[in-house]
């Protein structure tokens, strides 16, 4: 068990990241919709971006991109999860970068990146997520992603 990362509840509250659920402080105020996030090289020149909603288990968006680099990528997919999110979810990447230089960790050196972590950080202001970071084999859009890359069509629930 983790601190809650829900900045509405001052992390006093236990996030239990196994059972998905909110800690009893955030309940009201914050509601438990998860997404992953992933983007990506694909075959050398194409790159991929992927959102996977853990309430449905669905994919929801994948687009596929010419000459992204890995960090452009995963900002790409992260932009697009927020577009496509309710307000006050959590959406879990496995990028340690991304994730720490979108929640101020992190010094942004290229302005190309500095970008796109505005944009991303513009549409949160609306949104109000909480943007962490999780394990490579604990992210389903990941897994869309790397099934792609060994020329699977798609990924089979859990």
């Amino acid at each position: 068990m983790n601190k809650c990362l829900n900045p509405l509840c001052s992390g006093k509250g236990i996030f239990e990241e196994e059972t998905g659920k909110n800690c009893p402080i955030c309940t009201e105020k914050f509601n438990t919709s998860f997404y992953h996030v992933d983007g990506g090289g694909f075959n050398g020149n194409t790159s991929c971006i992927c959102v996977y909603d853990s309430e449905t288990e669905n994919y929801l968006y994948e687009e596929y991109s010419e000459n992204l680099t890995n960090n452009e990528a995963e900002y790409k997919a992260l932009i697009k999860c927020l577009k496509l999110s309710e307000e006050n979810s959590i959406i879990e990447s496995d990028s340690q970068l991304i994730v720490n230089q979108f929640n101020g960790k992190y010094k942004i050196n290229h302005d190309h990146l500095k970008i796109l972590c505005e944009k991303a950080r513009k549409i949160n202001q609306r949104k109000n997520c909480v943007v962490r970071w999780i394990r490579r084999e604990k992210n389903f859009a990941g897994k869309f992603i790397d099934n792609k890359k060994n020329g699977k069509r798609w990924y089979y629930g859990r």
